[in-house]
């Protein structure tokens, strides 16, 4: 639901867990840019120009080159995560409002960024498997005046229900896009704030009937985004798509859980709608040259089904490679839900296979994993290979997580060249 700029802070991801455990409810989720060790392809700025959103797979990984089949491709593994609707309405036909304040600098530019997408091949392979059809624009709202310059997320809901969506006829359908100002600044508690922490979110309100807004900040620097325009055509991709996969997630969820077996990463990843799934990939970042915008990919099932980078859509010239770790015991979440996770005591080390898959021939990539919180040491028997090669994994829980949460993850790491791949592990202190 949000964009954040680093790795989880404890306390969220504690918030969360803790929330989960005890059986409460999570209303908000939230995610992160990545700022990986190694730089995408065009240079890590996010502005490369391929014409996917992504970074094409195009030089030697520096593994030697192919010289043996390692298929079948994808290697056999088990199933991918899936993205599951609570049975809540997606937005069918999406009329987009975008809404502006004085002075905006920009406006002409997101303005033909809004009507590019509206029509792109970009946007349909995001959503459309999803159920959502064909996007219009509408004309926008320019309001006289800045909002607030200090608002929380409640009293933003309040504001865009008084003073933005009676300007415009609007149904169940119709997403505003609130461009805020620099100069307004909104507290989304656990001492996150836009542009410091997060990059957007998407909410409803109810204004005789639930309507979709997308809240997107004007920031000067965000992650390895340092342009406003990349930065907000970044964050606005992320929170359109979302919200018209979950249009009212607080009052009627739909795309927003994750199936039984990786029901933990939403809480390393800080979400599980279909823009938090890939959010914290800077490979999922670029300048789509169908656009000629920066805009972020966001998760496919069928693709990850097929075994195919989940995160779309892919480039011709791409080749998808991942290291996989399918774990194999049952946590109890409490509230009779289960997820697969690693359990361990602390001071006790597991092996486990992790297996590499690419979807096509390529050279060998290498693996590395770097831990959330410090909790875990990893270290693996080799760090490179292909397409079907099982690599040894020791994680080794040193200490019990901080502020009563069981949960100490970590990310497998799979660098090709300059392109990077994540696969984020859930261990669980028992």
């Amino acid at each position: 639901m949000t964009i954040r700029t680093s790795f989880l802070l404890p306390s969220l991801l504690t918030f969360s867990i803790a929330g989960l455990m005890g059986g409460g409810a999570v209303a908000c989720s939230s995610t992160t840019y990545v700022h990986s060790p190694a730089a995408d392809s065009d240079g890590g700025d996010g502005t490369g120009t391929d014409t996917e959103g992504g970074a094409a797979v195009t030089d030697d990984g520096g593994g030697p080159p192919v010289n043996a089949d390692h298929g079948p491709y994808p290697a056999p593994t088990g199933p991918m995560p899936q993205v599951g609707t609570q049975g809540g309405s997606v937005l069918k036909a999406p009329k987009i409002i975008p809404v502006f304040f004085p002075g905006d600098t920009l406006q002409t530019k997101l303005t033909d960024y809004l009507t590019k997408l509206s029509t792109s091949q970009f946007l349909a392979a995001n959503v459309a498997e999803y159920g959502v059809g064909t996007t219009t624009i509408e004309a926008p709202v320019m309001m006289a005046s800045n909002p607030p310059t200090s608002l929380n997320s409640s009293t933003m809901g309040q504001y865009v229900a008084t003073n933005v969506i009676p300007k415009a006829a609007s149904d169940t359908n119709t997403l505003f896009v609130v461009f805020i100002p620099s100069t307004t600044v909104v507290d989304l508690g656990q001492g996150s704030s836009t542009c410091k922490d997060v990059g957007g979110y998407h909410e409803s309100t109810a204004s005789g009937k639930q309507v979709a807004y997308a809240i997107v900040p004007r920031c000067s620097k965000f992650g390895f985004l340092t342009n406003a325009l990349d930065i907000t055509t970044a964050s606005a991709t992320h929170e359109i798509v979302e919200a018209m996969t979950d249009p009212f997630p607080n009052t009627s969820p739909a795309y927003n859980q994750l199936d039984a077996n990786h029901a933990l990463w939403q809480y390393i990843l800080g979400g599980a709608e279909i823009g938090d799934m890939c959010a914290q990939s800077q490979h999922s970042f670029g300048l789509n040259a169908e656009l000629g915008y920066t805009v972020q990919r966001s998760w496919s099932n069928k693709a990850a089904a097929a075994g195919h980078d989940p995160c779309v859509p892919q480039a011709a010239s791409e080749v998808y490679f991942n290291a996989v770790y399918d774990p194999t015991d049952s946590v109890d979440l409490g509230g009779g839900m289960t997820s697969k996770a690693m359990a361990l005591s602390v001071g006790q080390s597991k092996t486990v296979d992790v297996t590499l898959v690419t979807d096509g021939p390529m050279n060998a990539f290498n693996v590395t994993a770097v831990s959330l919180d410090g909790n875990v040491t990893i270290t693996f028997d080799k760090k490179t290979g292909y397409n079907g090669d099982k690599l040894k994994m020791t994680v080794k829980l040193l200490s019990a997580p901080s502020g009563g949460s069981p949960l100490a993850p970590f990310f497998i790491l799979s660098t090709y060249g300059k392109v990077q791949q994540i696969w984020p592990v859930a261990v669980v202190a028992q």
